[in-house]
């Protein structure tokens, strides 16, 4: 089989192999999809369609058996909704709009019997693809590593096909940058800058000493702004700067602590933390939630860089010392995030062993009395 993106096809002459000519198709199978030369999906979507059809007749049986609901949503998922959805991030997107319309007609079908709200394939399309640009982000060593996350640098390209529009690598960039921003926090003399973000696991935070030093991520996205940035910055003897960390958990809940006179040293006391007074709701982590905890006054400590005796040190953090604040510990997904001291908590919150899902940490120069703060939700 050849495939051919020019606009006038040639004859392409036979493929020869131990003096015989191997046998050209227009279509063929690979892991269970159906690929054609003109990569239409038309021949997949049919094949798919089939095959559900005739589970339906097995889901309709159950409702004639009065089976309940949860019953028939499991045997659904099982048999119906993992054919439709196989490899759905490879074809789903170039797929025409009569494909999609066939596929998604089962799954009314399927709704009509049951009785409840199915997930649409559009949806399972977007969160697979999502799921997966977001391991390609945080694996170095994938091939469209570099690529992926700059997606502004990708997205200005004009797609003059449809092939590029709808191919995963374009509609992954668009749908990482459709993942949670931060709104401009914008105050009357001036801005909250953010130092740290983070909304998930795609950014790898177990970064060594240099990473934190010069900062890393995306700075629309998740990502730490620099050791060094942040100590510049609040060297300036002239401004109060003030500290705020917004919390987020996996049930919806919020929490924030704010700090007067915040300061990093210079990287000859190892970025030394300097806080003042607390206020919020989360509790002053940083001063420790049990006797020994007080991070204030002590060195950034990184795995390759211990400033403070804290032996092992996994994970980089503005709040060292072995202590109750943990930004920047290894991210957990919702179910997997009990009992894990190493992971992203603030122990006088939600305590040591519950991490949480979403953080963002802030600077301004104190006087901003005025500062019209626009608090940023996490999914």
């Amino acid at each position: 089989m050849f495939v051919d993106f020019r606009r006038t096809p040639t004859q392409h002459a036979p493929l020869i192999v131990n003096g015989a000519a191997v046998e050209r198709v227009s279509c063929t199978k690979f892991l269970g999809v159906h690929i054609s030369d003109d990569l239409s999906w038309n021949h997949n979507t049919a094949s798919l369609a089939k095959k559900s059809q005739q589970r339906l007749y097995f889901l309709r049986k159950l409702k004639r058996a009065r089976a309940p609901p949860p019953i028939m949503q499991t045997f659904y998922r099982g048999t119906i909704e993992s054919i439709l959805t196989s490899c759905i991030t490879v074809w789903y997107g170039a797929c025409n709009a009569s494909c999609r319309k066939t596929l998604q007609h089962i799954v009314k079908t399927a709704e009509k019997i049951i009785g409840v709200p199915l997930t649409g394939l559009s949806d399972i399309y977007c969160s697979r693809l999502t799921r997966k640009a977001i391991r390609i982000a945080r694996d170095p060593s994938q091939s469209h590593f570099n690529l992926l996350p700059s997606g502004r640098r990708l997205q200005s390209l004009q797609a003059r096909t449809s092939r590029l529009k709808d191919s995963f690598l374009h509609q992954a960039i668009r749908n990482l940058n459709s993942l949670p921003a931060l709104p401009p926090l914008i105050g009357e003399n001036g801005i909250w800058t953010v130092i740290q973000k983070r909304t998930g696991g795609a950014v790898a935070f177990d970064r060594e000493w240099t990473a934190y030093k010069n900062g890393f991520g995306f700075a629309s996205w998740d990502h730490w702004l620099g050791l060094e940035k942040i100590s510049a910055m609040t060297k300036d003897k002239s401004k109060r700067w003030k500290l705020r960390v917004d919390l987020w958990d996996f049930e919806g809940g919020n929490a924030y602590a704010e700090y007067e006179d915040f300061r990093l040293g210079d990287e000859g006391t190892n970025y030394r933390l300097s806080v003042g007074r607390y206020s919020g709701t989360a509790g002053d982590a940083i001063r420790g939630a049990y006797p020994g905890s007080d991070q204030n006054g002590y060195g950034f400590s990184t795995s390759d860089h211990d400033s403070d005796g804290c032996n092992p040190c996994i994970f980089g953090d503005i709040y060292s010392k072995c202590g109750s604040a943990s930004l920047n510990g290894d991210w957990h997904p919702k179910g997997d995030n009990i009992f894990l001291s190493s992971g992203l908590h603030w122990g006088t919150w939600k305590g040591p062993i519950n991490t949480c899902t979403s953080c963002m940490s802030m600077i301004t120069f104190a006087g901003n009395s005025n500062m019209v703060y626009v608090p940023y939700f996490a999914e």
